[in-house]
């Protein structure tokens, strides 16, 4: 009987990752799609306003964010902690999972996917992607897509987070 259960849950497997893969691809769709007009289609009420910037709630939820939210500073973008943990061994799996959902969502569609240094100590390993499109007929820049782990020395935890730039 354990077998069979277990026989089953390995055939559903790949489809619930599909599935969720699908509906990560549709969120970050509708993000890229709503960054050239600064993101006004999925920006919600005003969170907070200081000297650094603006910080808005995000009306899109992206399947596997813990918490996204729109920024004015530095540029603005799109910004969502996808996998946090104080525990440095269970961030290889996590970053994997997500790069693949990214490269999923953005290399057929005229992304290209380049690899920048991480500069954290000790997470070298989890280079920063940047996914930039290749169309060029924009009277401005295209969005881009980027991703990146960090540790906060504050909270002990590394952090995998996504980003959807404007420009």
């Amino acid at each position: 009987m354990i077998k069979r259960i277990a026989f089953v849950f390995l055939l559903a497997l790949p489809a619930c990752l599909m599935a969720q893969q699908k509906e990560f691809c549709s969120g970050i769709d509708m993000l890229v799609q709503a960054a050239p007009a600064g993101f006004k289609t999925v920006k919600d009420s005003i969170v907070k306003i200081n000297e650094k910037g603006i910080v808005w709630a995000c009306k899109v939820s992206v399947p596997g964010v813990i918490t996204g939210r729109i920024i004015s500073v530095m540029g603005l973008r799109y910004e969502g902690a996808l996998f946090q943990s104080r525990n440095l061994a269970e961030v290889q799996q996590a970053y994997e999972k997500y790069k693949g959902f990214l490269n999923g969502c953005l290399l057929d569609k005229g992304y290209v996917l380049s690899y920048g240094d991480n500069f954290y100590p000790g997470l070298e390993a989890y280079k920063k992607l940047v996914y930039m499109s290749t169309k060029d007929d924009a009277p401005t820049p295209p969005p881009h897509v980027s991703m990146e782990t960090d540790y906060s020395k504050q909270t002990g935890a590394y952090t995998i987070v996504l980003y959807v730039w404007q420009h």
